[in-house]
């Protein structure tokens, strides 16, 4: 019994460009079946999946940026009060530190004074 070898396969023709079929629909419109290797249509179907994943991603940020061009005036005049309360309370904040440490100063000065005096010259009376 014949088994087929490689040097077989060698003399059968290159399948790759052959035309499988031919027909026109319509005048000037040909359809044509044509063979290609398996690795071409892998890549064109990853180039195409690619394709679609960035067109989806930029419809993704046109309506992202849409729905920020919608927002209304009252919304984004809500959103800057916001804005303006969070600072004060920051700036609030950084006072009541200022003055902590301006308390602690004095404190502090008032204690070296007190330990500092020797002939009771600066101690409070």
């Amino acid at each position: 019994m014949y088994t087929p070898g490689v040097r077989d396969l060698k003399k059968i023709p290159d399948p790759i460009g052959l035309v499988q079929m031919h027909r026109e629909i319509a005048p000037g419109l040909v359809m044509k079946r044509v063979t290609v290797p398996l690795g071409d249509m892998h890549e064109r179907a990853r180039a195409r999946a690619r394709a679609r994943a960035r067109a989806r991603a930029r419809a993704r940020a046109r309506a992202r940026a849409r729905a920020r061009a919608k927002v209304s005036e009252s919304e984004s005049e809500s959103y800057r009060e916001r804005e303006r309360d969070m600072h004060e309370r920051v700036r609030a904040r950084a006072r009541v530190r200022a003055r902590v440490r301006a308390r602690v100063r004095v404190r502090a000065r008032a204690r070296n004074r007190f330990w500092v005096c020797d002939e009771m010259r600066h101690c409070p009376a």
